[in-house]
C-alpha cells in the first residue's frame, strides 16, 4: 500500500503562474479569516473567536473557491471535529507537507494542488495550546471530540490546500 501511495503523490510539473495563483488564493483566505477572527476576539475574547471560526471558515473557503474557480480547504494534524477528519488523499498531502514543510505544488490522484503549511502562531495558542477553562468549555460545546489542542508556538498545525485543477494527460 505504501508503494501505491508513493506513486499517487508526485511533485507537480507546474508553471510559476500556478504557484503564484495558489499562493495568492491561500493568502486571500488566510488574510480574510484572520481579520474576521481578530475582530471577533476583540469583541468577545477567544470564546467569541471559536464561535465565529466555527461558522465563518467554511463559508469563506466556499466563497473564495467559487470566486477563483478552484477547490479550497484546510486539514489539521489533529482534528477538531470527526467530520473534518482527513480523507485518504488529504492524509497523503499532510504527510508530504510534514516531510517538507514549505509551500509546494503536488499532484495527488491526478489533482494539481498548492499546499501551504499552517504553523501555530501566538494568537492561535488561546484555542490550540493549553486553553483556559472558559475556552475549553466553548471548544467542548462546538467540538465535543476536539483533539486540536496541546500545540506549542511554531508547531505544524495543518495544511491549507488549493486544488488548481486536474492534471492533463500527456
Amino acid at each position: 500500500m505504501k508503494r501505491l501511495a508513493a506513486l499517487l503523490l508526485l511533485p507537480m510539473m507546474a508553471t510559476a503562474g500556478e504557484l503564484e495563483q495558489g499562493k495568492a488564493i491561500a493568502a486571500e483566505f488566510k488574510g480574510e479569516l484572520m481579520q474576521t477572527l481578530k475582530s471577533a476576539i476583540a469583541e468577545g475574547g477567544p470564546v467569541n473567536g471559536i464561535s465565529v471560526c466555527n461558522s465563518a471558515a467554511g463559508p469563506l473557503a466556499d466563497t473564495l473557491a467559487q470566486r477563483h474557480g478552484v477547490k479550497l480547504g484546510r486539514i489539521g494534524t489533529r482534528t477538531r471535529s470527526p467530520a473534518n477528519a482527513p480523507q485518504p488523499w488529504q492524509e497523503q498531502l499532510l504527510a508530504a507537507v510534514e516531510q517538507e514543510p514549505q509551500p509546494q505544488l503536488l499532484t495527488i490522484d491526478g489533482h494539481q494542488l498548492y499546499a501551504e503549511p499552517l504553523f501555530i502562531q501566538k494568537p492561535c495558542l488561546a484555542c490550540h495550546g493549553e486553553p483556559k477553562a472558559e475556552v475549553k468549555a466553548a471548544l467542548d460545546l462546538h467540538y465535543p471530540n476536539d483533539q486540536a489542542t496541546g500545540y506549542a508556538l511554531g508547531d505544524l498545525r495543518g495544511v491549507l490546500w488549493v486544488e488548481l485543477g486536474k492534471q492533463k494527460a500527456q
